[in-house]
């Protein structure tokens, strides 16, 4: 049975060794059959809302824990 695998990947850099990791699990995924997106999360705008306040951040070493 096929499934949908998400694939984040937090690391830093681009060809890094968490990044490579990322991509062996994701080529492994595949193999079997299974439709895998990866998502770089360090591109993406993230918004977090707390309360009255409202912060906005890009990935990178901070987070916003909601």
């Amino acid at each position: 049975m096929s499934k949908k695998i998400l694939i984040l990947s937090g690391s830093p850099r681009k060809g890094g060794n968490s990044d490579i990791l990322c991509d062996e699990f994701m080529r492994g995924a595949q193999d079997a059959g299974h439709t895998v997106e990866k998502i770089f999360v360090r591109d993406q705008k993230m918004t977090c809302n707390l309360g009255e306040q409202r912060h906005v951040l890009v990935a990178d070493a901070r987070m916003c824990l909601c």
